[in-house]
């Protein structure tokens, strides 16, 4: 579904179909970040297994069409794991990185980061620059 420059994917059925047209787009980075479990969330029988280091991660990654001029397009995505089900939400506009910090690919909103903060790691640069194509075959 496209909300403005956002695309949530609720109902797709192939992360190949809905990037499809992207897949020559190289990522040039990526950060990792963490949101962080309260210690008193956690259910009675199983806090022994949660402590102050517990987090769930989800990671931006920004990538750009492959070419040498600085005005080209970027794609920023937000991936992670919920449950069984990979989320990926992705747009051609950076807000989808703050978007993402606040609201999961389908819609729902995360806790709020006063009660569970949001961490972001280090920028990592990728040299490499793997393509679209190269993640969806990973």
């Amino acid at each position: 579904r496209v909300m403005g420059t956002f695309v949530l994917l609720r109902k797709e059925r192939s992360i190949r179909t809905a990037l499809k047209g992207f897949e020559h787009f190289k990522a040039t980075s990526y950060t990792k970040m963490r949101h962080w479990y309260p210690k008193d969330a956690c259910i009675p029988s199983r806090c022994e297994n949660v402590d102050s280091n517990s987090y769930h991660a989800f990671t931006l990654i920004q990538a750009q069409e492959a070419s040498d001029d600085p005005t080209i397009s970027s794609l920023y995505l937000v991936v992670e794991q919920d449950a069984d089900k990979v989320e990926v939400m992705f747009g051609k506009d950076e807000l989808v990185h703050v978007y993402g910090r606040f609201f999961h690919a389908t819609g729902k909103q995360r806790p709020l980061p006063h009660l569970r903060p949001i961490d972001p790691q280090e920028v990592v640069e990728l040299p490499g620059r793997r393509s679209i194509a190269d993640l969806l075959e990973w």
